[in-house]
């Protein structure tokens, strides 16, 4: 997906974390399949910087490799949402289809 990304974080992103631990932690973000969208964050703590910069990089290329090969711009799911608000037993209904 295109607005899946992964990057360092600041100490003002994680001001709870312990200040010698900010080095090593990244940040996942990801859309989440909801309406209206929105994107969720996963914050990573690695064993060292080192191994921080590893995993960043290796999901980087990983990204990398699949807008190569043809997967950009290509939304695995796009969620519509239909109902008629006036109908008061579909405001308590939850289901899903493919379509």
């Amino acid at each position: 997906d295109e607005e899946f990304s992964v990057s360092s974080v600041f100490f003002s992103d994680v001001i709870h974390a312990n200040k010698n631990d900010v080095p090593c932690i990244f940040r996942i973000t990801a859309p989440q399949l909801t309406v209206p969208s929105s994107k969720a964050s996963l914050l990573v703590l690695a064993d060292s910087e080192k191994e921080k910069k590893k995993w960043v990089t290796v999901i980087n290329e990983l990204v990398a490799i699949c807008k190569q090969n043809g997967f950009k711009e290509r939304s695995a799911v796009c969620l519509k949402e239909a109902y008629d608000s006036a109908l008061p037993l579909i405001r308590n209904t939850l289901a899903a289809t493919i379509i």
